[in-house]
């Protein structure tokens, strides 16, 4: 028995909070300490050369389990608009690659948090995007790898600021 093809149906959308087109996203790997694929998105003001002189603010995320979704917030919109380099490193403990990658780093395997940020951070040197803001949001795992990042590897930041959902 066939089935008309389904349509959906716009009910109600949310206005754009800014231009989108006027940024650009990419999503890059770098490889942790123990060999694991690690993604993050560079979110960068299409006009922008990464010459290592643009403010970057790097943004771990690993929220316990569920995904909490990849957004820019005011603060992000405006640190962009200014031209700042916005970063979100989906460092194990999320969601975003399923329970593997969640359970991978509990009880013994904590500090692979921390590895998969300064990771991430070593990348962003690499690509010549520092000087570097730690920016720890949410969940007190993503706070406390950027605090971590800052006390045991302070070579590879600057300023930290914490933001609570």
């Amino acid at each position: 028995m066939k089935t008309a093809p389904r349509k959906l149906i716009k009910i109600k959308e949310q206005p754009p909070r800014f231009n989108a087109l006027e940024y650009h996203v990419s999503q890059r790997f770098t490889t942790s300490f123990d060999g694991t694929r690690i993604p993050y998105y560079l979110v960068a003001p299409k006009n922008i050369k990464l010459d290592g002189n643009n403010p970057t603010c790097s943004m771990p995320m690993a929220v316990r389990g569920f995904l909490l979704p990849n957004y820019l917030s005011l603060v992000g919109k405006n640190w962009l608009e200014k031209g700042g380099i916005y970063v979100l490193a989906n460092i194990r403990g999320g969601s975003e690659y399923g329970p593997v990658w969640h359970s991978s780093v509990l009880k013994e395997n904590r500090h692979k948090i921390f590895e998969d940020f300064y990771t991430v951070i070593e990348d962003l040197f690499r690509q010549r995007s520092p000087p570097l803001v730690i920016w720890g949001f949410g969940a007190a795992v993503t706070r406390a790898a950027g605090g971590h990042a800052l006390t045991q590897r302070p070579e590879l930041s600057t300023p930290w600021c914490a933001r609570f959902l």
